[in-house]
């Protein structure tokens, strides 16, 4: 990721003040009263200079924070909020039960409910700290699958493309001049940007619904030519296809055809069917036997340029396919 550009917008939050203070026991009690409950303990004997600034978003909330000092902040697993950081300067750890990872400057990540999360910083450390709502993200959540899951809702920012990151960083500077601009109308304001801030984190920061929010999404709004010839190009994989027989098999013109599928999946037909032979191909490398060969996957799923597609495997994995296969083996 690019380091965020927000230095130039940290005014339009450092008007906002919610406290300063050098005190031990005055900053745990006022982070608990405006993040939520948690430990703390400072890292080493340096002196804290905590600053905070922030406003409400609804239910939600959005906060400038630095303590100035190495810290340990520990988030039950009981908090009812989730807290997305953006890094502004210095580094953090963030951990939880299963992973950890370092946290730069221009770097995001999450902290879910229902487990515990550790957060460790140095003292150059400033973070833009978004205070999610759980119950409203469940709300939009289910709202939006037509029903309300089972699975609780986890994030993961590390899975977070350019595009999505890049939408969410423009959002916060964008939340952050109209609450500048319009603080007096902000109260009215609130829970309308509250609800248009949690609608979008759904549909861009990676989770463990998006399949289901994307799917159900995609076949709501889709036409029925697009439809038809989504399914073709499914059916299709190993062959050869011409965009004749798309359009033939759907009933409308090549053009037509082309401009739907721009418009609605920001693809055109060939494109989406390169990425489904992509992740067709990629799942078969991931479970092939020791036998296997790359070039035996490749033909039977109808690629005959292989050093063509090679490349393409490589833009949208990050490896060729040969190295998959390789560490696939490995693994094993």
């Amino acid at each position: 990721m690019q380091p965020l550009s927000m230095q130039s917008h940290s005014h339009y939050i450092q008007k906002y003040k919610l406290f300063q203070s050098q005190d031990f026991d005055a900053v745990q009690e006022r982070i608990s009263h405006y993040l939520c409950a948690h430990e703390f303990k400072q890292v080493h004997d340096a002196l804290l200079d905590v600053q905070l600034y922030g406003f409400k978003l609804g239910n939600s909330a959005l906060f400038d924070l630095q303590y100035r000092a190495p810290v340990e902040v520990i988030i039950d697993a009981r908090s009812e909020f989730y807290f997305l950081r953006l890094t502004l300067d210095g580094h953090c750890q963030v951990l939880t039960e299963n992973d950890e990872a370092s946290q730069h400057i221009g770097e995001i990540s999450v902290s879910n409910p229902g487990r515990r999360n550790k957060i460790v910083t140095n003292q150059d450390c400033r973070n833009l700290v978004l205070k999610l709502s759980k119950a409203d993200l469940e709300q939009h959540l289910a709202e939006k699958l037509g029903y309300r899951p089972h699975q609780a809702l986890v994030f993961n920012a590390a899975a977070i493309g350019v595009d999505e990151y890049q939408i969410i960083v423009d959002t916060i500077h964008y939340l952050l001049q109209v609450h500048y601009h319009s603080e007096e109308m902000w109260p009215d304001l609130s829970q309308h940007f509250s609800d248009y801030l949690l609608n979008l984190l759904l549909l861009n920061l990676p989770h463990n619904h998006s399949d289901s929010l994307k799917n159900r999404h995609r076949k709501q709004l889709l036409p029925a030519y697009v439809r038809a010839a989504k399914q073709y190009l499914d059916e299709h994989l190993h062959d050869e296809v011409s965009m004749e027989e798309v359009s033939a098999a759907c009933g409308v013109a090549q053009r037509t055809l082309q401009k739907g599928f721009m418009q609605f999946l920001q693809q055109t037909p060939v494109e989406y069917l390169r990425e489904q032979r992509l992740q067709r191909i990629h799942s078969e490398l991931l479970q092939a036997d020791k036998k296997a060969s790359v070039t035996d996957v490749l033909l039977r799923n109808g690629i005959n340029s292989i050093g063509h597609f090679s490349k393409h495997y490589k833009n949208r994995f990050g490896c060729l396919p040969s190295q998959t296969l390789k560490k696939k083996h490995q693994l094993n």
